[in-house]
């Protein structure tokens, strides 16, 4: 059984992932909003090719949730703060979401880049700032065999990685069924293995693009 699991409001969590519902995915018949992914679709991936969703959950952050906690608050990202057509247009996603920078716009960074939270780029451009709308927010994370890099909005970002840190996020039952698909989350097998791309931070980016 695969299936979109939603997180109760109380749930908190170190690691705040996540896209909001305007995100475009790429999938093999065009753009699709991500809330209507479901398990078992494609979806265009980079280095992957085309990977099925294996299990979609959200987590909808409320007013008081984000004033309790800036922390959690979602960072809404203009069109090009990154490069061009990098988002195509705004995208707002968590703030430990992490997206594909390229290497050109790194330092020190070989290959094909690193991967930064979206957090980190709040301050770096005027594109780039928190998301302090009085509406309730919510986030979807999708998961895939492994993580993946998708284009969200025309922007490369991380999926979801089957990790303590991030399982923390997850409410039981998703937590439940992410151990019946993924039985290394349980200890049992070689561990997801994460993305081989380094992870880098605000002081290891060029914003050229700001």
């Amino acid at each position: 059984m695969s299936f979109i699991s939603k997180i109760g409001d109380n749930v908190t969590s170190a690691v705040v992932t996540g896209l909001s519902a305007d995100a475009q995915l790429r999938t093999p018949c065009g753009e699709r909003r991500v809330e209507n992914i479901r398990p078992g679709d494609l979806i265009v991936t980079r280095g992957g090719g085309l990977q099925p969703v294996r299990m979609v959950w959200t987590r909808t952050l409320t007013l008081a949730e984000r004033q309790e906690d800036p922390s959690c608050v979602p960072v809404c990202l203009g069109p090009r703060v990154v490069g061009p057509m990098m988002p195509q247009r705004s995208l707002t996603l968590a703030p430990d979401h992490r997206i594909l920078v390229p290497a050109h716009l790194l330092s020190d960074v070989g290959g094909q880049g690193g991967l930064m939270m979206a957090r980190d780029l709040v301050g770096l451009s005027d594109k780039a700032h928190l998301d302090r709308t009085t509406d309730d927010i919510t986030l979807y994370n999708i998961v895939f065999d492994g993580p993946q890099v998708v284009m969200a909005s025309g922007l490369p970002v991380e999926t979801f990685h089957v990790s303590p840190d991030h399982l923390a996020a997850v409410p039981e039952t998703g937590r439940s069924e992410i151990m019946r698909l993924f039985p290394a989350a349980r200890g049992k097998g070689a561990p997801v293995a994460p993305l081989p791309y380094p992870a880098v931070e605000a002081d290891d980016y060029a914003p050229a693009f700001a």
